[in-house]
Protein backbone atom coordinates (compact mmCIF):
# COMPACT_ATOMS: atom_id res chain seq x y z
CA UNK A 1 0.00 0.00 0.00
CA UNK A 2 1.10 3.58 -0.51
CA UNK A 3 0.11 7.23 -0.34
CA UNK A 4 -0.05 8.93 -3.73
CA UNK A 5 2.80 11.38 -4.17
CA UNK A 6 0.48 13.82 -5.95
CA UNK A 7 -2.92 15.19 -4.97
CA UNK A 8 -6.25 14.89 -6.75
CA UNK A 9 -9.43 16.95 -6.71
CA UNK A 10 -11.87 14.53 -5.12
CA UNK A 11 -14.93 15.67 -7.06
CA UNK A 12 -13.02 15.16 -10.33
CA UNK A 13 -11.95 11.56 -9.72
CA UNK A 14 -15.00 9.98 -11.30
CA UNK A 15 -16.20 8.28 -8.17
CA UNK A 16 -14.76 5.15 -6.63
CA UNK A 17 -13.94 3.51 -9.95
CA UNK A 18 -12.08 6.59 -11.13
CA UNK A 19 -10.08 6.65 -7.91
CA UNK A 20 -9.22 2.96 -8.35
CA UNK A 21 -7.97 3.72 -11.85
CA UNK A 22 -5.78 6.51 -10.45
CA UNK A 23 -4.27 4.12 -7.92
CA UNK A 24 -3.52 1.44 -10.50
CA UNK A 25 -2.06 3.99 -12.92
CA UNK A 26 0.20 5.53 -10.27
CA UNK A 27 1.30 2.08 -9.08
CA UNK A 28 2.15 0.79 -12.55
CA UNK A 29 4.11 3.93 -13.42
CA UNK A 30 6.17 3.26 -10.30
CA UNK A 31 6.81 -0.33 -11.40
CA UNK A 32 4.37 -1.94 -8.95
CA UNK A 33 2.48 -4.89 -10.39
CA UNK A 34 -1.07 -6.06 -9.75
CA UNK A 35 -4.40 -4.38 -9.17
CA UNK A 36 -4.89 -1.46 -6.79
CA UNK A 37 -7.92 0.18 -5.20
CA UNK A 38 -8.36 3.49 -3.43
CA UNK A 39 -9.26 3.63 0.26
CA UNK A 40 -12.46 5.61 -0.27
CA UNK A 41 -16.02 4.82 0.84
CA UNK A 42 -19.53 5.35 -0.42
CA UNK A 43 -22.79 4.29 1.28
CA UNK A 44 -22.95 1.20 -0.94
CA UNK A 45 -19.22 0.43 -1.17
CA UNK A 46 -17.27 0.75 2.09
CA UNK A 47 -13.51 0.93 1.63
CA UNK A 48 -12.79 -2.21 3.65
CA UNK A 49 -15.06 -4.34 1.45
CA UNK A 50 -12.81 -3.73 -1.55
CA UNK A 51 -9.95 -5.48 0.28
CA UNK A 52 -11.83 -8.71 0.98
CA UNK A 53 -9.87 -11.81 0.01
CA UNK A 54 -6.47 -10.12 0.30
CA UNK A 55 -3.98 -9.89 3.17
CA UNK A 56 -0.44 -8.85 3.98
CA UNK A 57 0.00 -5.18 3.06
CA UNK A 58 3.45 -3.65 3.10
CA UNK A 59 4.51 -0.12 2.40
CA UNK A 60 6.63 0.40 -0.72
CA UNK A 61 9.78 0.33 1.43
CA UNK A 62 8.87 -3.28 2.38
CA UNK A 63 7.93 -2.24 5.93
CA UNK A 64 4.73 -4.00 7.09
CA UNK A 65 1.54 -1.97 7.39
CA UNK A 66 -1.18 -4.47 8.38
CA UNK A 67 -1.79 -8.20 7.96
CA UNK A 68 -5.54 -8.75 7.49
CA UNK A 69 -8.67 -6.74 6.80
CA UNK A 70 -9.90 -7.71 10.26
CA UNK A 71 -6.69 -6.27 11.76
CA UNK A 72 -7.10 -3.12 9.70
CA UNK A 73 -10.64 -2.38 10.83
CA UNK A 74 -9.69 -3.28 14.42
CA UNK A 75 -6.92 -0.67 14.33
CA UNK A 76 -4.05 -3.19 14.57
CA UNK A 77 -1.62 -1.29 12.37
CA UNK A 78 2.08 -2.05 12.39
CA UNK A 79 3.93 0.93 10.91
CA UNK A 80 2.06 4.06 9.77
CA UNK A 81 1.27 4.61 6.07
CA UNK A 82 3.92 7.23 5.37
CA UNK A 83 5.50 6.22 2.02
CA UNK A 84 4.52 7.08 -1.54
CA UNK A 85 4.49 4.79 -4.58
CA UNK A 86 8.26 5.16 -5.02
CA UNK A 87 9.11 4.49 -1.38
CA UNK A 88 9.80 8.15 -0.62
CA UNK A 89 8.81 9.66 2.71
CA UNK A 90 5.43 11.34 3.01
CA UNK A 91 5.35 13.90 5.87
CA UNK A 92 3.60 12.41 8.89
CA UNK A 93 0.86 15.07 9.00
CA UNK A 94 -0.09 14.77 5.32
CA UNK A 95 -3.85 14.98 4.71
CA UNK A 96 -5.36 12.04 2.82
CA UNK A 97 -8.99 11.95 1.65
CA UNK A 98 -10.81 8.82 2.84
CA UNK A 99 -14.52 9.38 3.55
CA UNK A 100 -14.01 6.36 5.78
CA UNK A 101 -14.36 5.54 9.47
CA UNK A 102 -11.81 3.73 11.59
CA UNK A 103 -13.76 0.51 11.05
CA UNK A 104 -13.51 0.80 7.27
CA UNK A 105 -17.06 1.96 6.60
CA UNK A 106 -18.61 4.98 4.95
CA UNK A 107 -18.49 8.20 6.99
CA UNK A 108 -22.06 9.25 6.22
CA UNK A 109 -22.32 12.95 5.45
CA UNK A 110 -18.55 13.25 4.98
CA UNK A 111 -18.03 11.27 1.78
CA UNK A 112 -18.62 13.87 -0.97
CA UNK A 113 -22.20 12.63 -1.27
CA UNK A 114 -21.03 9.20 -2.29
CA UNK A 115 -18.00 10.69 -4.10
CA UNK A 116 -20.32 12.47 -6.51
CA UNK A 117 -20.64 15.97 -5.02
CA UNK A 118 -18.38 19.02 -5.21
CA UNK A 119 -19.95 21.19 -2.53
CA UNK A 120 -19.76 18.54 0.18
CA UNK A 121 -17.20 17.63 2.85
CA UNK A 122 -15.07 14.50 2.96
CA UNK A 123 -13.37 12.94 5.98
CA UNK A 124 -9.59 12.81 5.95
CA UNK A 125 -6.84 10.90 7.71
CA UNK A 126 -3.23 11.78 8.63
CA UNK A 127 -0.43 9.59 7.37
CA UNK A 128 1.77 9.39 10.47
CA UNK A 129 -0.95 8.47 12.92
CA UNK A 130 -2.26 5.23 14.35
CA UNK A 131 -5.85 4.10 14.38
CA UNK A 132 -8.33 5.60 13.78
CA UNK A 133 -6.61 8.88 12.88
CA UNK A 134 -4.83 7.44 9.86
CA UNK A 135 -8.24 7.24 8.15
CA UNK A 136 -10.58 9.17 10.44
CA UNK A 137 -9.27 12.37 12.01
CA UNK A 138 -12.43 13.33 13.89
CA UNK A 139 -11.82 17.08 13.73
CA UNK A 140 -10.89 17.30 10.05
CA UNK A 141 -12.76 17.33 6.78
CA UNK A 142 -12.01 19.12 3.52
CA UNK A 143 -14.21 20.27 0.67
CA UNK A 144 -14.67 17.85 -2.20
CA UNK A 145 -13.47 20.47 -4.67
CA UNK A 146 -10.12 20.43 -2.81
CA UNK A 147 -7.09 18.36 -3.78
CA UNK A 148 -5.78 15.64 -1.48
CA UNK A 149 -3.61 12.55 -1.47
CA UNK A 150 -5.11 9.06 -1.68
CA UNK A 151 -4.32 5.76 0.02
CA UNK A 152 -3.90 2.93 -2.48
CA UNK A 153 -3.99 -0.79 -1.63
CA UNK A 154 -2.94 -3.73 -3.74
CA UNK A 155 -5.57 -6.48 -3.95
CA UNK A 156 -5.69 -10.08 -5.09
CA UNK A 157 -2.86 -11.50 -3.00
CA UNK A 158 -2.46 -13.52 0.20
CA UNK A 159 0.78 -13.04 2.14
CA UNK A 160 0.77 -13.37 5.91
CA UNK A 161 2.68 -10.69 7.80
CA UNK A 162 4.02 -10.97 11.32
CA UNK A 163 6.81 -9.48 13.38
CA UNK A 164 8.89 -11.24 16.05
CA UNK A 165 8.76 -9.78 19.54
CA UNK A 166 11.93 -7.77 20.10
CA UNK A 167 13.42 -6.04 23.11
CA UNK A 168 13.72 -3.61 24.74
CA UNK A 169 9.96 -3.23 25.09
CA UNK A 170 7.70 -0.25 25.57
CA UNK A 171 3.95 -0.16 26.15
CA UNK A 172 1.10 2.15 27.07
CA UNK A 173 -0.02 1.47 30.62
CA UNK A 174 -3.51 0.07 30.99
CA UNK A 175 -4.14 1.91 34.27
CA UNK A 176 -3.96 5.68 34.63
CA UNK A 177 -1.44 7.51 36.80
CA UNK A 178 -2.62 9.91 39.49
CA UNK A 179 -0.27 12.87 39.17
CA UNK A 180 0.10 13.46 42.92
CA UNK A 181 1.25 9.90 43.63
CA UNK A 182 4.93 10.53 42.82
CA UNK A 183 6.88 9.03 39.95
CA UNK A 184 7.67 5.92 41.98
CA UNK A 185 4.00 4.95 41.86
CA UNK A 186 4.08 5.09 38.05
CA UNK A 187 7.19 2.88 38.08
CA UNK A 188 5.43 0.39 40.35
CA UNK A 189 2.45 0.28 37.99
CA UNK A 190 4.74 -0.32 35.00
CA UNK A 191 6.52 -3.15 36.82
CA UNK A 192 3.22 -4.70 37.90
CA UNK A 193 1.67 -4.60 34.43
CA UNK A 194 4.79 -6.06 32.83
CA UNK A 195 5.19 -8.84 35.41
CA UNK A 196 1.54 -9.88 35.21
CA UNK A 197 1.94 -10.40 31.44
CA UNK A 198 5.21 -12.28 31.74
CA UNK A 199 7.29 -9.47 30.23
CA UNK A 200 10.85 -9.85 31.52
CA UNK A 201 13.25 -7.21 32.80
CA UNK A 202 12.84 -3.94 34.65
CA UNK A 203 10.27 -1.36 33.53
CA UNK A 204 9.97 2.28 34.52
CA UNK A 205 7.69 5.14 33.53
CA UNK A 206 9.04 7.45 30.85
CA UNK A 207 8.45 10.55 32.97
CA UNK A 208 10.55 13.68 33.17
CA UNK A 209 11.06 15.30 36.55
CA UNK A 210 12.57 18.63 37.62
CA UNK A 211 15.32 19.36 35.08
CA UNK A 212 16.12 15.71 34.37
CA UNK A 213 15.15 14.36 30.92
CA UNK A 214 12.90 11.32 30.96
CA UNK A 215 15.33 9.22 28.94
CA UNK A 216 18.16 9.91 31.40
CA UNK A 217 16.53 7.38 33.73
CA UNK A 218 17.47 4.58 31.36
CA UNK A 219 21.23 5.07 31.12
CA UNK A 220 22.93 4.32 27.83
CA UNK A 221 20.40 3.68 25.07
CA UNK A 222 21.73 1.54 22.23
CA UNK A 223 18.68 0.16 20.43
CA UNK A 224 15.10 1.32 19.74
CA UNK A 225 12.25 0.39 22.04
CA UNK A 226 9.72 -1.99 20.48
CA UNK A 227 6.01 -2.32 21.11
CA UNK A 228 4.91 -5.75 22.29
CA UNK A 229 3.69 -6.51 18.74
CA UNK A 230 7.28 -6.27 17.47
CA UNK A 231 7.11 -2.77 15.97
CA UNK A 232 10.16 -0.56 16.61
CA UNK A 233 8.71 2.72 17.88
CA UNK A 234 11.50 5.06 19.02
CA UNK A 235 15.09 5.23 20.23
CA UNK A 236 14.87 8.58 21.99
CA UNK A 237 11.19 9.48 22.53
CA UNK A 238 11.82 12.52 20.34
CA UNK A 239 11.50 10.98 16.88
CA UNK A 240 9.18 8.06 16.17
CA UNK A 241 8.79 5.39 13.52
CA UNK A 242 5.38 4.34 14.88
CA UNK A 243 2.96 5.48 17.60
CA UNK A 244 3.16 3.81 21.02
CA UNK A 245 -0.52 2.89 21.00
CA UNK A 246 -0.22 -0.73 22.15
CA UNK A 247 -0.80 -1.89 25.75
CA UNK A 248 1.07 -4.77 27.49
CA UNK A 249 -1.48 -7.28 26.19
CA UNK A 250 -0.82 -6.24 22.59
CA UNK A 251 -4.12 -4.41 22.27
CA UNK A 252 -4.16 -1.29 20.14
CA UNK A 253 -5.59 1.72 21.97
CA UNK A 254 -7.32 4.55 20.15
CA UNK A 255 -5.92 8.00 20.91
CA UNK A 256 -5.05 8.53 24.59
CA UNK A 257 -3.36 11.40 26.39
CA UNK A 258 -0.21 10.20 28.15
CA UNK A 259 1.60 11.88 31.04
CA UNK A 260 5.24 12.64 30.15
CA UNK A 261 6.25 15.75 32.08
CA UNK A 262 8.66 16.91 29.40
CA UNK A 263 8.61 18.47 25.96
CA UNK A 264 10.43 15.45 24.54
CA UNK A 265 12.46 12.51 25.75
CA UNK A 266 15.87 14.15 25.85
CA UNK A 267 15.17 17.62 27.27
CA UNK A 268 13.23 18.89 30.23
CA UNK A 269 12.59 22.42 31.48
CA UNK A 270 11.34 21.25 34.85
CA UNK A 271 8.26 23.45 34.56
CA UNK A 272 5.34 21.22 33.64
CA UNK A 273 5.50 17.98 35.64
CA UNK A 274 2.78 18.50 38.28
CA UNK A 275 5.35 19.85 40.75
CA UNK A 276 7.62 16.82 40.28
CA UNK A 277 4.55 14.55 40.36
CA UNK A 278 3.41 15.63 43.81
CA UNK A 279 0.20 17.49 43.05
CA UNK A 280 -3.14 16.98 41.36
CA UNK A 281 -4.07 20.63 41.66
CA UNK A 282 -6.05 22.06 38.77
CA UNK A 283 -3.76 25.11 38.72
CA UNK A 284 -0.65 23.06 37.93
CA UNK A 285 0.24 21.63 34.53
CA UNK A 286 2.07 18.70 32.97
CA UNK A 287 3.20 17.89 29.47
CA UNK A 288 1.28 15.05 27.84
CA UNK A 289 1.72 13.09 24.64
CA UNK A 290 -0.89 11.58 22.34
CA UNK A 291 -0.46 7.83 21.89
CA UNK A 292 -1.99 7.87 18.40
CA UNK A 293 0.66 10.17 16.93
CA UNK A 294 3.78 9.09 15.08
CA UNK A 295 5.69 12.34 15.47
CA UNK A 296 6.98 14.53 18.33
CA UNK A 297 3.42 14.93 19.59
CA UNK A 298 3.56 11.31 20.73
CA UNK A 299 5.67 12.48 23.66
CA UNK A 300 4.49 16.00 24.31
CA UNK A 301 5.36 19.31 22.76
CA UNK A 302 3.36 21.46 22.80
CA UNK A 303 0.54 19.66 24.65
CA UNK A 304 -0.25 20.24 28.33
CA UNK A 305 -3.13 19.48 30.68
CA UNK A 306 -3.91 20.38 34.27
CA UNK A 307 -2.87 17.93 36.97
CA UNK A 308 -6.28 16.83 38.28
CA UNK A 309 -6.55 14.36 35.40
CA UNK A 310 -5.51 10.71 35.67
CA UNK A 311 -3.74 9.53 32.51
CA UNK A 312 -1.64 6.52 31.43
CA UNK A 313 2.14 6.58 31.04
CA UNK A 314 4.64 5.01 28.69
CA UNK A 315 6.36 2.06 30.36
CA UNK A 316 9.84 1.36 29.01
CA UNK A 317 12.16 -1.57 29.66
CA UNK A 318 15.71 -0.96 30.88
CA UNK A 319 18.26 -1.82 28.19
Amino acid sequence: MFVTSTTYVISSLGGQQGANTVCSTVAHRAGLSGNFVAWLSTPTQPAAAALAGSRGWQRTDDVPFVDTVDDLVAGKLMYPPAKDEMGADIPVDTVVATGTTGSGGDDAGNDCNGLQGSNEPIRVGLTGNGSPDWTYEDLMTIGCDSAAHLYCFGVGHQAELSLPVASPLVFLSTNPFHAADHRAAADTECESEAASRGLPGTFMAMLGIDATPAIARFGTVTTPWHRVDGVAATADFTTFTAPIDVDPDGNHVASALVYTGAANGVTNMGEYDCASWTTSDSTDYAYVGDSSLGDSGAFAAPHMITCEHDEPVYCAQMQ
